[in-house]
């Protein structure tokens, strides 16, 4: 079976790195990334994360890509709040004519950033990082910013010298298994692997 070409549009390098692979765990499928956006990237008039769902549509459809998938982390926001208005920015994009219409957009809002789905899963965060079976790892329930949480249990494990941090993070994000993941639904998971399913699951 072919990988799905997907575009992206997430919050950074990070996002862009893990996201297919997570995404291959949950359709059971090879993800070619068309094309890799952030958030920041899209300077357009008016501004608003709206027009930036709306563009990110188009542009994954110049690019040939069978569906778009669209991450960003909760920042300031009450939970759920962003993913309401990136849903609302899709549902009337698909209200226009054209291609857009029809276009497969799983979207998903992460709480408070993409590394918390990751951190939920004790065994990848072990296996990604080369830390002993028993090595404790934190409950995301406990820790303010997973992402520092990750890079303090990175420091721990004994890595060759030539392999990134990315890398580890790429490798934890391959293991990571979200029925594993208890805090799904306060992370955002639960809500971005039904999204994930429902958008992309029927792509041929």
């Amino acid at each position: 079976m072919n990988p799905i070409r997907l575009s992206l549009l997430a919050d950074g390098p990070r996002d862009h790195a893990t996201l297919p692979l997570l995404l291959a765990t949950i359709l059971g499928r090879q993800i070619a990334v068309a094309g890799a956006h952030e958030w920041k990237g899209l300077r357009l008039a008016g501004g608003g994360n709206a027009r930036k769902v709306a563009f990110a549509m188009r542009q994954a459809i110049d690019e040939g890509a069978a569906g778009l998938v669209v991450t960003a982390d909760q920042d300031a926001n009450p939970p759920r709040k962003k993913l309401r208005e990136l849903r609302d920015a899709r549902d009337a994009e698909r209200g226009k004519p054209g291609p857009a219409a029809i276009l497969p957009v799983a979207i998903g809002e992460a709480r408070p950033h993409a590394e918390a789905w990751l951190l939920d899963d004790a065994v990848a965060i072990r296996e990604g990082l080369r830390l002993a079976s028993d090595h404790a790892v934190p409950s995301v329930r406990t820790v303010s910013y997973p992402k520092d949480t990750i890079d303090e249990l990175d420091g721990l494990g004994e890595h060759p010298d030539d392999e990134r941090p990315i890398d580890r993070l790429m490798r934890i994000a391959t293991a990571c298994d979200p029925t594993r993941c208890k805090n799904a639904k306060e992370t955002g998971l639960h809500d971005f692997v039904d999204d994930v399913k429902q958008e992309l699951g029927k792509l041929p």
